[in-house]
């Protein structure tokens, strides 16, 4: 028997069943942009790097479209499935031990929302981790999970810019709905090979970013609409690529688009 291989096996058949439950739920109700896929072609904030300047951030424009219309992924690998599961097993640690303190004010899914863009045709979905009290304040938290030698690079422009649309989207709504005012965000860092533990509070260790510039989704819109497949946002030696679960697909059976 191998024991690793029937693992493996299940993970892969699970991944597969909720991609199909996925696709049925978008043909459903519709598709949503998210701020976990944060786009932009240029940036020229302070905090980024050299580097970083005048680049695309954020999910592939290409892995988007894909995703948005249903398509199967051919590339999903039980590896990064694995390291997934463990990302979200600290996630619903974090519940616990914070219901246990008696902090958690709100889960990831009763804040979850929609916002209507007015330059966009499609809703942008927003669905942060937890919200804390204690203190007489309330702390918006976002969890993060990485490796250790990664703690020198972050937060990432990513994750500012998905902290960003949280303040931009939350404060206000804080205040109609639920009648507070949340005090601070934080970004909590987890790794995953040695358990080092971490917190990043906007405006003491990071900034807020411009988050006006949604061109990236109007163009998307555009693509799906016409169902033309849009431009890769990265070469293949990039490491969303790598990681990609729609390699073959793009650079296959799309390897001339």
């Amino acid at each position: 028997m191998n024991c690793i291989n029937l693992l493996e096996e299940q993970m892969l058949e699970e991944a597969f069943d909720r991609w199909q439950k996925r696709r049925d739920m978008v043909a459903e109700r519709g598709i949503h942009h998210s701020v976990t896929s944060g786009a932009m072609y240029k940036t020229t904030d302070p905090m980024d790097k050299p580097k970083e300047r005048d680049a695309y951030h954020g999910v592939c424009e290409r892995c988007q479209f894909y995703e948005h219309m249903g398509a199967e992924p051919t590339n999903v690998e039980a590896k990064s499935l694995f390291k997934m599961r463990w990302g979200n097993q600290i996630h619903f640690d974090c519940y616990r031990l914070w219901e246990a303190r008696g902090v958690l004010a709100k889960k990831e899914g009763d804040m979850a929302g929609l916002y209507e863009h007015p330059d966009l045709e499609f809703p942008i979905s927003y669905r942060p981790d937890a919200l804390l009290f204690d203190d007489d304040e309330y702390s918006l938290i976002d969890i993060k999970t990485t490796y250790g030698y990664g703690f020198s690079k972050i937060p990432k422009w990513s994750q500012r810019w998905q902290m960003s649309w949280y303040a931009k989207l939350l404060d206000p709504r804080a205040y109609e709905e639920w009648g507070i005012e949340i005090s601070e965000y934080v970004i909590t860092f987890f790794a995953r090979d040695n358990a080092n533990r971490r917190s990043l509070v906007a405006g003491k260790h990071f900034d807020f970013m411009d988050i006006d510039d949604v061109s990236v989704w109007v163009h998307l819109e555009e693509c799906l609409k016409k169902k033309e497949v849009p431009e890769r946002s990265y070469d293949r030696t990039h490491w969303m690529c790598k990681y990609c679960d729609y390699r073959d697909l793009c650079w296959e059976a799309h390897k001339n688009v």
